[in-house]
């Protein structure tokens, strides 16, 4: 297990690259070097006018971590891989199976198709920025994971992943859906939702295993938003959707699906504004239909202010509210959204 860097400006791809004063130069040729456990440290000295194809798998005990930092390691500066409208994709994959990259510090924008375009499973996105491409973000496989990404302004779907998991994300103003989950099991917790063109969720469960979606904020913004989640047609298995805002959406949860209103347990959510809060869902016990009051929605700061009927209402109560409630990312575990901070 080696330690190598990447120095987007003064590297040299002829350097041992095995210190910061040795490093390469291009992703591209340290993606040829980088195998399982190893860490690859990236240095943002200069945009990365490339694709990083994946060309080796880490395993599940020895991922391969790419990291991007500033002008000191760990100061969590981004790495931005630009596509100047002229590439493709950012990132890619040449092998298939599993192939546990962890990239952390990224940010994959302006490619013509796809910025992320894998077939390979078990990757993970942490504290990266997906943005203004011109087909989908991330165009996935299965369990493909992000973790405290902003996903914005492409011109499709913002991720579509078989299974997988989306935690503290800013999902927001993407052509089409927010996120589509096309197959499998999959967990969306604490993510904010914003002015998606078609469905902020849409959520497929064809493996008779278990989607949950808890702690979310969706704002349809004036109902560009056409479902704040949606169960697709010929889903299977379990749905638990708990301690959501479903705000200002054609409709809060759409059950497009035949699974019977009792395979989807749907309650402690806020639904307000929109066209229709429930189809073919059971309403909640708990759910809260007030207005979210957030502080400033122009502004999406959807943290919510102290008289908001989410404060405290999640399920357990106690500091837990509804909704994402907006607070910073972190670095750690993600934990349920807490109010007034």
């Amino acid at each position: 297990m080696a330690t190598y860097w990447v120095d987007l400006s003064a590297g040299n791809n002829g350097n041992a690259g095995t210190s910061e004063g040795a490093a390469w130069l291009t992703l591209a040729y340290a993606a040829t070097q980088a195998g399982a456990g190893d860490e690859v440290r990236v240095k943002g000295s200069s945009v990365a006018l490339e694709t990083l194809p994946i060309q080796t798998a880490g395993t599940a005990t020895a991922p391969t971590l790419w990291i991007g930092y500033g002008s000191t390691f760990g100061d969590n500066g981004k790495v931005t891989i630009d596509g100047a409208s002229t590439r493709a994709s950012g990132i890619t994959d040449s092998i298939s199976g599993s192939g546990y990259h962890v990239f952390r510090n990224f940010i994959i924008q302006n490619h013509t198709s796809h910025g992320i375009d894998i077939s390979i499973r078990d990757v993970i996105f942490v504290n990266c920025e997906i943005k203004n491409n011109g087909g989908r973000g991330a165009n996935c496989n299965y369990a493909v994971s992000f973790v405290n990404c902003i996903i914005t302004g492409n011109t499709l779907h913002g991720i579509v992943h078989y299974a997988g998991t989306v935690v503290g994300c800013d999902v927001s103003s993407n052509g089409q859906r927010g996120c589509w989950n096309a197959n499998a099991d999959g967990f969306y917790v604490g993510n904010t939702w914003f002015s998606n063109g078609l469905e902020a969720m849409y959520l497929t469960n064809g493996a008779l295993g278990v989607i949950c979606a808890a702690f979310n904020t969706v704002d349809g913004d004036g109902e560009d938003t056409t479902a704040g989640i949606e169960i697709v047609s010929g889903a299977a298995g379990h749905f638990v959707l708990l301690n959501n805002i479903l705000y200002d959406c054609g409709v809060g949860i759409d059950n497009q699906s035949t699974l019977d209103a009792g395979m989807i347990w749907a309650d402690y959510n806020l639904l307000n504004g929109n066209s229709t809060d429930l189809n073919s869902v059971n309403a909640g016990d708990n759910d809260v239909s007030g207005a979210p009051d957030f502080r400033d929605e122009a502004g999406n700061d959807y943290r919510l202010n102290p008289a908001s009927p989410a404060v405290r209402a999640a399920l357990g109560h106690g500091d837990n509210s509804i909704g994402a409630a907006g607070n910073p990312r972190v670095f750690g575990p993600v934990m349920p959204a807490r109010v007034g901070h």
